[in-house]
C-alpha cells in the first residue's frame, strides 16, 4: 500500500507539484542559466548532479528508494536527480504564478 515501509519510486498516473530545481555542472557546481542559453548549448547541464524537487499533493507517501521510510518529515516533498524526473515523468504541465506585494 502507499504508506507501507517498502521501497517505491512515484505512483503511476498521479500528479505532483514541482517546487523547484538546482541544475549543476559536471563539478557540481550550480548554474544559473536562460533557456537561450540551455537551448542552445552553451551551458552543460549535469543530469546525475542537479535536482528537482517534487511534492506529492496528498502531502504524505514520500518516494522511498531504499523503503527505509520516508527521509525528514513526512511531508510529500521529495527530491529526484534531474535524470530519473526526465525519466519518470513523460509529460507536465506548467504555469508561472504573479503574486502581487
Amino acid at each position: 500500500t502507499g504508506s507501507s515501509d517498502t521501497q517505491r519510486m512515484v505512483y503511476a498516473w498521479h500528479e505532483y507539484s514541482v517546487l523547484g530545481a538546482i541544475l549543476r555542472d559536471k563539478q557540481g557546481a550550480v548554474l544559473t542559466p536562460s533557456l537561450s542559453d540551455i537551448d542552445a548549448g552553451k551551458v552543460a547541464v549535469d543530469p546525475m548532479k542537479s535536482t528537482v524537487s517534487v511534492r506529492n499533493p496528498h502531502g504524505t507517501n514520500e518516494m522511498d528508494r531504499m523503503g527505509d521510510g520516508p527521509q525528514g518529515e513526512d511531508d510529500g516533498a521529495f527530491d529526484l536527480t534531474l535524470d530519473e524526473y526526465a525519466r519518470v515523468f513523460a509529460e507536465f504541465e506548467w504555469a508561472q504564478v504573479k503574486t502581487t506585494p
